[in-house]
Formats: C-alpha cells, structure tokens, sequence
C-alpha cells in the first residue's frame, strides 16, 4: 500500500497551479500519489497540469480524476478519496504550495505515535508579501480522549488541509465532505477530530496558504451563511449517531456557535 495520497480538486487556478504542482512533485517522501481532481472551471488549468506531468512523467505516481459536472471542491475531494490508495491521506488546494518535507514529517509523526491524524501549522502568504503563520491549538500527541480532545475542540481552528488523515478512520465512519459548498471542510475536519482516537502533531508551518481575491473563500455570497450552517448540522447529527455528542456537547455546540452562526451571520454582513 501506498503511504499518502494527496487530493488536490481543480478549479480555475491556471495562475497557481504550477506553484501547487511543483510542490507536490518534489516531496522528499517518494511512496506517494498524487490525485488531481478536475472540477470543470473555465480556464486553462488542466491544459498547464496535463503539460506539467508530461515534463514530469515519473516522478511522482499522478492521476487525474473528474467530476461529471462543475459540483465545488467538497464532491471533488469525495472523488479523490474513493479513489485513493495510500494508507493515509492529505489535500492540498491547487493554489496553495506545501514544503517539500510536508508528507515525510507527517508520515513519520502518524507513524510513531501510531495516530489517525497528524497536524502541522500553516503561513498565509498575501500578495503584498506579508507571511501570517496560522498556529493549531495545542495538543498532546498520544491519547486523543477525554479531557485532551475536549480542549482542542474547544479550541477548534479550521486548518484542515494542515492534517494527514488515517484513511481507515474515514472509511469506517464514513465521513464524506457535505455538498455545501462552505464550510465543508469544518464539517469534515471536526467528524475526524470526533472519531480520532490518537493524535500527533509538528510544531512546524508546512502548508502554505496562498491569500488571493478569486478564491472561494474571498467571494461574498448571500447564500454561504445558509450553507455553513448546513455544513454544522451535518457535523452535529454525525456527533449524535456515533456516540460522540454527550461526552463533547460543550465542545461541540461552542464550535458551532463560533464556526457556524457567528460566521454566518457575518457572511450576510458581507452579502449587503
């Protein structure tokens, strides 16, 4: 089996996509595969990445998947997961970058404490070229029960692309990314924060988000406050069916109120 699968859905990021590949194809950990996920934009993304690989042909194991139709990166990834055969896996945005030691560091960590998840940190690059680094909460590697996830989840950040993920743990509770189009990625992470039983982290920024203004997550629309909720529904009711929501209510419905309503309501705000 492989060690890592990364997902990378991709939609109209033919001014970035480069940066993103040349990252992922220059891992210094080799037993890895790299899922390209086209999502239909309308740019010339697929036309520069076909390019890429063909320059590249054997580096790295590369597939390319696609979605029947233009469906957001939550159903792109989902795609990247069916079809994925690493025994962990990662996502990386097609305009993001991560370091080059980002699979290898995570890998070993997952590996020594014998994890379902393994985090780093993140720097937000913005186009002035100010660098922000976006810091986890503290955690305890090891147990990942009790008190510990109590507090993380208190604590709750959505760096979900700063994580490798145990692929067994996601398909034994199912956890798929809701079609929301926002905040699927919450609802994603924080099912796998439930689920997770062994936790270890790096203290370490290795994922390197990319601030522009065509991202989804810079665009005003009316109708993502309504989405994010129903993003958050669907990580309660996952909560509730697998026995997680009683010994975390506080923890989870103070997730929601901060990740779902209050950014909600801002996102209307913003719709105005």
């Amino acid at each position: 089996m492989l060690h890592i699968s990364i997902i990378v859905p991709v939609y109209n990021s033919a001014q970035y996509i480069e940066r993103c590949f040349l990252s992922l194809i220059h891992q210094t950990l080799d037993d890895i595969e790299i899922i390209f996920v086209d999502d239909h934009g309308i740019d010339d993304s697929i036309a520069i990445l076909h390019d890429l690989i063909r320059q590249y042909d054997g580096k790295k194991i590369i597939r390319m998947l696609s979605t029947e139709r233009n469906s957001g990166p939550g159903v792109a990834r989902n795609l990247g997961l069916e079809n994925a055969n690493g025994e962990y896996v990662a996502f990386v945005d097609s305009d993001d970058a991560i370091s080059p030691d980002f699979g290898e560091m995570l890998y070993t960590a997952i590996k020594v404490h014998d994890a379902d998840l393994c985090l780093c940190n993140l720097t937000r690059l913005y186009p002035n070229g100010d660098r922000i680094d976006g810091v986890n909460p503290p955690v305890v590697s090891g147990m990942f029960i009790g008190r510990n996830k109590k507090k993380y989840l208190y604590q709750y950040t959505s760096f979900f692309t700063t994580y490798l993920y145990k692929r067994e743990l996601i398909k034994n509770y199912n956890i798929v990314f809701p079609s929301t189009h926002c905040a699927e990625d919450s609802c994603f992470l924080g099912c796998c924060l439930l689920a997770a039983e062994r936790i270890a982290a790096i203290d370490r920024s290795l994922y390197f988000y990319h601030i522009n203004s065509v991202s989804v997550s810079q665009k005003k629309d009316g109708k993502r406050g309504k989405a994010r909720l129903a993003s958050f529904s669907i990580l309660r009711r996952f909560a509730k069916r697998n026995g997680f929501y009683c010994p975390y209510i506080f923890s989870i419905e103070n997730l929601i109120f901060r990740k779902g309503y209050i950014l909600a309501f801002q996102d209307w705000l913003k719709s105005l």
